[in-house]
């Protein structure tokens, strides 16, 4: 081929007719590898019948609109990237193509030599190679080379542009990889997350660079990418902090988005200390118009209807309390001026606000502005000294995450303070403190908290002091995500922070919550771990209801059998020669509520 390119992508294909990509340079080539050579076959469509390299495209394409780009046709829907097959269509582009960047949103998992040498021979050439690492966070191939520039996904990068330069010889750049809109096949549009897709920005930032200044190579375009981002250092907002928590006067309340963490508030809501009078969403929303109720399946004669946060109505509030919504604005909304349009006209009308994210530097002073503390400046006691726990402390711990472990707490509590106890808890959700949770150290979900190691543990340590200190019978906490380490490929997946929470809580009594497909050795390891590292012991074991889709385990399928739980009842009793119980039936709880009282009787 006698044209050179800007970027050769390795994908799916392209779909060339999507209404993002009709008015650019794009050409596509499927490339089979024959005994003396190669077969070319040009794919005057694309070809993409996937999605996933019309998406790499689209987004290399937003940041140069004058880009030519080659698509090589490599992999199929299974999105599995072929060795061999890699290193061949690497060696066609040596000996065959001119081109400037060659993207692979692709890798595997082992180095292989052929792979390393073909790389090093491509970056010799002048042409720089930019790889993306594994979704699940371990470290990849070709990404890892010295001769590629690898890229990951980084929370901190929330728009199209950003990146950080990682001063690391595997990982080289961090850049969007979160929610993002992207084009995908049949002309649509979808939201979807992946290091592919922060790999494609740093290609379309870096092929913008080089058509406007000189970069010989990987060194070159770094050097270039950091004085880059210096220039446009100055447009940046300065970082938001957090105020500390107290929640007060708050009476007809209002939630705003209804995503996961607002579902406790409306299934709990009898136990909150106010009224929600309203429930609003993005315009975008399916939820519009649905009642919470029948989205959450409740049997209530509550029929709150969820409406567009356009059209609040302010009057009939004297408090908004706000989620998660950075992922909203940053990555779907993509424009956080409806935040500040809130946040304004809820201090202009002397309205209260609760928020689970930081609150914006600009309202951090407003006095009726809240959100749950971050303990910036906790220092612990001198000489390492720890607090000894005088009231019986009871913790959920899980296999997973989103097991309803929090749900749980709030049941236990529920049926607890019925029966005429006096129930102090430290919660480790955002909503703990309008539940009125005595203490909240909130680790979970895009958490800001800052102390670590023996810091954090210090911290629950001195939380659950404050809570055994007041006229309490017993303290009920719980843990995030899963106890045991899932796997080993990222460091996010060491549970450093649930093992800290499980030493500083050092608990009389564990529940442990699991999903009805865990492996056996799972709960094995699970029991054995938490009754090894600390003189506690797991007195129940409470299912979650749902089970996942084995094709999928972000995806729920459905809620088990009676029969199918029955038998996992009938088997755990029997391995473990426990108490097991169910999470959504009430009847079960009590009888947990029992177990407890007599635990501790």
């Amino acid at each position: 081929m006698n044209k050179e390119y800007d970027v050769v992508v390795i994908d799916t294909g392209v779909e060339k007719a999507h209404s993002r990509l009709a008015n650019h340079d794009i050409e596509c080539i499927k490339i089979t590898k024959v005994t003396d050579g190669f077969i070319v076959e040009d794919l005057s469509d694309g070809g993409d019948d996937v999605g996933h390299g019309t998406a790499v495209c689209d987004i290399i394409a937003s940041h140069y609109k004058d880009v030519s780009i080659l698509v090589i046709k490599a992999f199929d829907s299974t999105l599995s990237a072929d060795e061999s097959l890699i290193v061949d269509v690497l060696y066609y582009i040596y000996e065959n193509i001119a081109c400037r960047i060659i993207n692979m949103s692709l890798g595997i998992s082992i180095e292989s030599d052929k792979l390393k040498e073909i790389c090093y021979n491509l970056a010799n050439k002048g042409i720089i190679l930019i790889a993306a690492f594994d979704n699940d966070g371990s470290i990849a191939y070709p990404a890892a080379f010295d001769s590629v520039i690898g890229v990951t996904s980084c929370n901190y990068c929330t728009r199209n542009n950003d990146y950080i330069i990682v001063n690391d010889q595997r990982v080289n750049i961090g850049a969007k990889g979160g929610l993002q809109k992207i084009a995908w096949s049949a002309n649509s549009i979808l939201v979807g997350v992946g290091d592919s897709y922060a790999c494609a920005h740093v290609s379309g930032i870096s092929a913008n660079l080089i058509s406007q200044r000189t970069v010989e190579n990987k060194e070159q375009l770094i050097c270039e990418l950091k004085v880059l981002q210096d220039e446009i250092e100055n447009n940046k907002v300065n970082d938001p902090v957090r105020c500390k928590t107290r929640v007060v006067n708050f009476s007809k309340v209002a939630l705003f988005p209804f995503n996961k963490e607002m579902h406790a508030l409306v299934r709990f809501s009898d136990m909150l200390p106010f009224t929600i009078t309203g429930i609003y969403d993005i315009k975008y929303s399916p939820n519009i118009g649905v009642t919470a109720e029948r989205l959450l399946r409740l049997n209530s004669s509550s029929k709150t209807t969820i409406r567009n946060i356009n059209s609040i109505n302010w009057d009939e509030i004297d408090t908004l309390i706000i989620g998660h919504t950075r992922d909203l604005f940053n990555n779907i909304v993509k424009n956080n001026s409806l935040l500040h349009l809130l946040l304004s006209q809820a201090e202009t009308l002397n309205k209260n606000v609760f928020s689970f994210d930081q609150i914006p530097k600009s309202f951090e002073n407003v006095p009726n502005f809240v959100a749950p503390p971050i303990y910036r400046n906790y220092e612990p006691i001198p000489f390492g000294k720890l607090y000894h726990i005088s009231k019986p402390v009871l913790a959920v711990f899980g296999t997973d995450s989103q097991q309803g472990k929090f749900s749980l707490q709030l049941a236990l509590r529920k049926n607890l303070l019925s029966r005429g106890y006096k129930v102090g808890q430290l919660g480790t959700e955002p909503t703990s403190f309008l539940f009125e949770m005595d203490e909240c150290i909130h680790f979970g979900y895009d958490s800001d908290l800052n102390p670590v190691g023996f810091e954090f543990v210090s911290l629950v340590n001195s939380l659950l002091n404050n809570i055994s200190s007041r006229n309490v019978d017993i303290i009920i906490t719980g843990c995030q995500s899963s106890t045991l380490l899932t796997n080993e490929g990222n460091l996010a997946y060491y549970p450093v922070q649930q093992i800290n929470f499980l030493l500083g809580t050092l608990p009389d009594a564990v529940i442990l919550v699991v999903n009805p497909d865990d492996q056996e050795k799972t709960i094995d390891r699970t029991i054995s771990f938490i009754e090894s590292c600390v003189e506690t012991k797991v007195i129940a074991i409470v299912v979650f209801p749902m089970e996942k889709n084995p094709s999928n385990k972000n995806l729920i399928k459905t809620h088990i059998s009676e029969n199918s739980y029955s038998s996992i009842k009938k088997s755990m009793q029997s391995r473990y020669n426990i108490n097991v119980f169910i999470f959504d039936d009430d009847n079960e709880i009590n009888q947990l509520t029992e177990l407890i009282e007599d635990f501790f009787g």
